[in-house]
């Protein structure tokens, strides 16, 4: 019987720390998304300082977020993500104004798609 409940306790763990990585990715991954979308829409104005402050903003929250997340999810995806930031860092200091959007685009993509590819639902369980 002692063995039942060490598996159901071992079996609540795991179930609770994946919630918990869910919730903290959702968090991280809603909060860097509004900020490229400040972005997008600043780029859009021609306003480049604000552009570089939201990019800056959501690159560090990135970075501040990155070591949990590594300890949750694959490491490919999360190395694309930050190059991708790191590259629109970059394409915002030097104001450029045909790659930026598209790039800002691409990164929010991403950022959705590793939101939604570990989500639990049937699709992602099979």
């Amino acid at each position: 019987m002692k063995r039942v409940w060490f598996g159901v306790g071992i079996a609540a763990a795991v179930a609770a720390f994946s919630l918990y990585a869910l919730f903290f990715l959702g968090s991280a991954v809603a909060r860097i998304e509004s900020e490229l979308e400040s972005a997008l829409s600043a780029a859009e104005k021609e306003d480049w300082d604000a552009v570089s402050r939201f990019t800056e903003n959501a690159y560090a929250h990135w970075q501040e977020k990155s070591p949990v997340l590594h300890v949750f999810f694959h490491h490919d995806p999360l190395e694309l993500i930050e190059g991708a930031l790191d590259n629109l860092s970059l394409l915002s200091r030097h104001q450029n104004q045909e790659l930026f959007p598209m790039k800002c685009s691409e990164t929010i993509k991403k950022l959705s798609c590793l939101r939604e590819g570990d989500l639990p639902v049937l699709g992602n369980i099979l």
